[in-house]
């Protein structure tokens, strides 16, 4: 199995353009074995030390930025000014848990990605409606988040319609009041499509003509 191992890892470097050295291929090897997962080089050359490969911090910095020239792993910069080097080089997104200095993937389903461009698609229709209605002495719009769209029909969101005006709209999220619209008054509606519990926000501002 372990020569079996290697020999993938041989391989993998070769199809990137990297020659596989053994430091390179030992290096893929402790990078790799456990699948996706995100490392910075303080903790790979920890691994390093504890399986008995010999090499130092600057190898291990080097190996790892030729590894991501070659696009077998990609860099994550995070605001701790630490670096961490990601072994799924997929489209995907991160937690950061700040004080325990942990990254972890943000993973979601097909299925979940299409409730979400269906959220995406409601919202949409909601700032169509918007746009369509809003006029001064208006006094609410929120039926449109419900209808959904011709498809399919909407969901009731787990955040309210923001959309404050004149003064009130220099201060984030604040909910309505019953004050009528007013012309020359500028009102931004920060709304969410929702479908299947599944959310999508989407702000915009609007004068009162």
């Amino acid at each position: 199995m372990a020569v079996a191992a290697e020999l993938a890892i041989e391989t993998r470097l070769m199809m990137a353009g990297l020659r596989p050295t053994r430091q390179r291929v030992a290096l893929a090897d402790l990078l790799f074995a456990k699948g996706d997962r995100h490392l910075t080089v303080e903790e790979l050359h920890e691994e390093a030390v504890s399986a008995n490969v010999p090499v130092s911090l600057a190898t291990i910095y080097n190996t790892l930025h030729q590894f991501t020239e070659a696009g077998m792993i990609r860099v994550l910069a995070v605001e701790s000014a630490k670096t961490y080097f990601d072994t799924n080089v997929s489209d995907h997104h991160h937690f950061f848990v700040k004080g325990h200095n942990e990254m972890l993937d943000i993973v979601k389903s097909r299925t979940e990605i299409d409730y979400m461009r269906k959220a995406a698609r409601i919202v949409e229709t909601i700032h169509a409606r918007i746009v369509e209605k809003a006029k001064v002495g208006l006094r609410k719009i929120y039926d449109a988040g419900i209808r959904g769209t011709p498809e399919f029909g909407g969901d009731y969101p787990a955040i309210v319609p923001l959309l404050p005006s004149a003064a009130n709209a220099s201060a984030p999220h604040l909910t309505w009041d019953d004050r009528p619209m007013k012309r020359g008054e500028r009102t931004f509606f920060e709304i969410a499509g929702c479908y299947n519990r599944y959310h999508c926000a989407l702000s915009r501002t609007r004068i009162n003509l």
